[in-house]
């Protein structure tokens, strides 16, 4: 009788197999391929917060310092809507390492883990966008609402009224 759990160590174990291919490759310069094969491992293993999520997100940040263009018009319609939450969540981090400031693809991302129900990478994907508000004068309510509902929802003691809005509590500036 097969092992039941053959199968996820097979897709960890090919997803790791990406992983460690996109890393050479970006090694040799090519961060756009290295950037397809980490979706694909992410495609393959979408808990792997360290090695696949964390590890694209770095590509992007070199990508973009590098002078990386963000996602076309047609490439971002190409990425913007999925039903399933999988291909979701490879669409919005396609779109997220193109343009790694781009709030909108942050969320679209959050979103997608969360209906993935991937507690790691949904509290990983948060501390990405609260890096992302602190640096912007006014994320918005509904942001700072969307990041708080998913913190809420993995952890649920957590005081997050201060982590959402760092000025909360004290006195107005005089």
């Amino acid at each position: 009788m097969p092992d039941p759990d053959s199968g996820q160590q097979t897709a960890a174990r090919s997803g790791e197999e990406f992983f460690r291919q996109a890393e050479q490759i970006a090694k040799a310069g090519k961060l756009d391929l290295a950037m397809h094969l980490y979706l694909e491992g992410i495609r393959r293993q979408p808990d792997a917060v360290a090695r696949g999520h964390q590890g694209l997100r770095r590509l992007s940040l070199r990508r973009l310092q590098q002078g990386g263009r963000p996602a076309g018009f047609l490439e971002q319609l190409n990425h913007r809507r999925a039903k399933d939450p999988l291909d979701a969540l490879t669409n919005a981090e396609y779109l997220l390492a193109k343009d790694p400031q781009n709030l909108a693809h942050m969320l679209a991302a959050l979103k997608a883990a969360r209906r993935l129900e991937a507690p790691a990478l949904i509290e990983w994907i948060c501390q990405l966008l609260l890096g992302a508000m602190q640096k912007q004068d006014n994320p918005g309510r509904e942001v700072r609402r969307q990041v708080a509902e998913a913190l809420r929802a993995v952890r649920p003691k957590a005081r997050i009224g201060q982590l959402i809005d760092p000025g909360r509590g004290r006195p107005p500036a005089s």
